[in-house]
């Protein structure tokens, strides 16, 4: 058996920073713990002293952060803007374009390679609203954008020790917004605005559309509740089409109120433990991952859904997965499977099902297109290039992907003809896209349940950094 430590969070993390920042600094300062120091995450540690926060490394991974004195971010001039680039984070992009605008003065929001090529509109259309001051430097709907913070008409009442707020208990509860957004482009327009909603007199938010990544939402309330805000999810009243994944129709309503400082322990990544899990079921030896919480509401824990369905046997306890190859003489069985909600899985989940016995329909699979690379189109070469046919169909709530193996590895193949099949794929180079996920779920390829794995030979496989900066060290207690 070979044993793992999931990596921390990504998205968990992210959103923990910048609540702690948003709390007022004579509430006090926050600890967040098992930060990881990935090239997602990096921008943001340099990124928020620029807004005035006070920011500390205590030890690797764990930080204190104290706020500005009266919570407000502090910008620039509009001829001279505060820089804020976030490389190549869309999460932080999008959770940016909408809590800058509660800080005070001008903010320049950037960033590098493809990220100018992922749509902000929709959030963009929802902030201007709102009252907030957004402009498109190059195309509209897309980053780079210059962002005027709204600053002292943003802050919410004080708090009273305790986390009450100010006002009388025999006040009227707030009536706050009610907003429309489209949700079946990217749940980070959602988060984004729920973060944002406290500082702005709370909000009620509902979701347009089939809802993506909706267990992302849940991950921003979560930490939204840990720092003192008021926040929830409930049927919306009238509403006369579902929106989330289950078909139910809900809306989000957030209260007016102030961020309050919190300690935090970064929880095990689901999305990036979902690659070494994979590998206890294509390789040699079974994989056991530590550090992921069994009652997560990340959505990629619904890889042990998918493992289980292919034929692979699956152990989980409240902190651990170990995943086993099927049987001997078994190999992983074709599946359908919905990516709505986990899209992010879809790298993964087409690998697995190039090795498995018989067709896949993978569903939902549209949002791809406007992820770090057009993954949808990525995942098609390079499976080409791994002897598989694929094809788009329109589904029921948006496209679906089929993926049929090699025809050699199907039924009874000749060993001869199999042995030239992975001789030659062992001299294939396959394109990255400069995708972290696509680099990671490619090097499933080359895994194989007897003796033979090996290392798949990949243009950048660099571009891990971005979420799992040792991978490649994991990666070799596998081979």
């Amino acid at each position: 058996m070979i044993n793992f430590t999931a990596p921390p969070s990504k998205s968990l993390a992210q959103r923990a920073l910048l609540a702690a920042a948003l709390a007022p600094e004579r509430a006090g300062a926050s600890r967040i713990v098992n930060v990881p120091e990935n090239a997602d995450v990096l921008p943001l540690l340099d990124i928020l002293p620029k807004l005035g926060v006070t920011l500390t490394r205590l030890a690797p991974g764990e930080y204190l952060i104290r706020g500005q004195a009266d919570g407000l971010w502090q910008g620039g001039s509009r001829q001279s803007p505060v820089t804020c680039d976030v490389k190549e984070s869309g999460t932080l992009c999008r959770l940016l374009a909408a809590l800058l605008n509660s800080g005070q003065g001008f903010f320049h929001l950037r960033g590098t390679g493809r990220l100018h090529e992922r749509p902000l509109g929709h959030l963009g259309k929802a902030l201007q609203s709102l009252g907030c001051h957004i402009e498109f430097l190059e195309k509209d709907g897309f980053p780079p954008l210059l962002i005027k913070g709204l600053g002292s008409q943003a802050a919410p009442a004080p708090r009273e020790p305790g986390g009450h707020s100010a006002a009388p208990e025999t006040a009227p509860p707030p009536k706050i917004r009610v907003l429309e957004i489209a949700a079946d482009e990217s749940s980070q327009y959602v988060s984004a605005l729920l973060m944002l909603a406290p500082l702005l007199g709370g909000l009620r938010l509902i979701p347009k559309g089939r809802q993506v990544s909706r267990p992302y939402i849940d991950l921003t309330l979560q930490i939204l509740r840990l720092a003192g805000i008021e926040a929830e999810a409930a049927a919306c009243p009238n509403a006369t089409t579902g929106n989330d994944v289950t078909g139910a129709a809900q809306c989000f309503t957030v209260l007016p109120g102030a961020y309050r400082p919190f300690d935090y322990v970064v929880e095990g990544d689901w999305s990036g433990a979902a690659f070494l899990l994979a590998a206890g079921a294509l390789g040699a030896k079974p994989a056991r991952v530590s550090g992921l919480q069994a009652d997560s509401a990340q959505a990629d824990k619904t890889i042990v859904h998918l493992l289980q369905s292919m034929g692979a046997g699956v152990e989980q306890t409240e902190n651990a997965v170990t995943v086993y190859p099927p049987p001997p003489g078994q190999p992983l069985r074709g599946v359908e499977f919905d990516l709505a909600p986990c899209p992010d899985l879809a790298p993964v989940a087409a690998c697995l099902a190039a090795r498995a016995n018989g067709e896949s329909l993978l569903k939902n699979v549209g949002p791809l297109r406007i992820k770090e690379s057009d993954r949808l189109a990525a995942l098609q070469r390079e499976l080409a290039r791994a002897g598989c046919s694929t094809s788009l169909s329109q589904g029921e709530n948006g496209e679906n992907l089929l993926i049929r193996p090699p025809e050699i590895l199907l039924g009874h193949p000749d060993s001869e003809k199999l042995h030239e099949y992975w001789g030659n794929l062992e001299s294939t180079q396959f394109q990255t896209y400069n995708d972290h996920r696509m680099a990671m779920a490619l090097s499933l390829l080359g895994l194989r349940r007897k003796a033979g794995s090996f290392l798949v030979r990949l243009d950048n496989p660099g571009c891990v950094k971005k979420s799992f900066p040792q991978f490649w060290r994991d990666w070799e207690k596998i081979l």
